[in-house]
């Protein structure tokens, strides 16, 4: 596995503590308002259906790909949800 030097694009002058610095409350909250969602939807009647719908088999392959080791996370999002 390679540093997250390598992975910084040509010319940035941040480095990653600062990037993570700079995004990690604007993350978090959308990861909280994600988990809040899906709470109110597995409530909600009908919800044990909802979590078969395509969408949500989606949103849970996104997750996988949130967790992956891997860079090109947003891409693999992009073309998970183009599909």
């Amino acid at each position: 596995m390679g540093s997250a030097k390598e992975h910084v694009p040509p010319g940035s002058a941040k480095k990653a503590s600062e990037l993570l610095d700079m995004y990690f409350l604007e993350m978090r909250s959308g990861l909280l308002e994600t988990a809040a969602a899906l709470d109110r939807i597995g409530r909600a009647e009908g919800g044990a259906e909802a979590f078969r719908d395509p969408r949500m088999v989606k949103l849970r392959k996104s997750v996988e790909i949130l967790g992956g080791e891997n860079n090109r996370r947003a891409e693999k999002f992009l073309l998970l949800f183009s599909e």
